[in-house]
């Protein structure tokens, strides 16, 4: 659809531009010219609607994916759930993260992350 609307927004640019160059700036139909430009400014108005209307659509699918559950993802209800982890199991992390090359807490933090949907 938006590869449609592109194509038309610019036939009529195109138009415009032929119609300037033949006539000049000072011999053109200025209601025409004008009808011609409103109908540039809506396509690409309607272009612009359906970019972000992809953009949103993509965001959505992405985030339905990560959650796994359809309903709630479209809501925005559907944060990562919190688990309960054990004192130990913290300290035996924070313990291997201490050891670890900045490299490797850079790496350790992205799949924390990305595990969490955060990324």
């Amino acid at each position: 659809m938006v590869d449609r609307i592109y194509a038309l927004k610019n036939q009529l640019i195109q138009r415009i531009d032929r119609d300037i160059q033949d006539r000049g700036i000072d011999r053109i139909d200025v209601n025409e010219m004008g009808e011609l430009i409103d109908m540039v400014k809506d396509l690409a108005e309607a272009e612009e609607s359906c970019w972000e209307a992809s953009y949103y659509r993509t965001v959505t699918e992405g985030m339905e994916k990560n959650s796994g559950n359809t309903n709630t993802a479209r809501t925005g209800y559907n944060a990562p759930q919190r688990q309960d982890y054990t004192s130990d199991t913290i300290t035996k992390l924070t313990e291997e993260y201490r050891n670890l090359t900045p490299d490797e807490r850079n790496q350790m933090r992205d799949r924390i992350l990305s595990m969490f949907g955060m990324m």
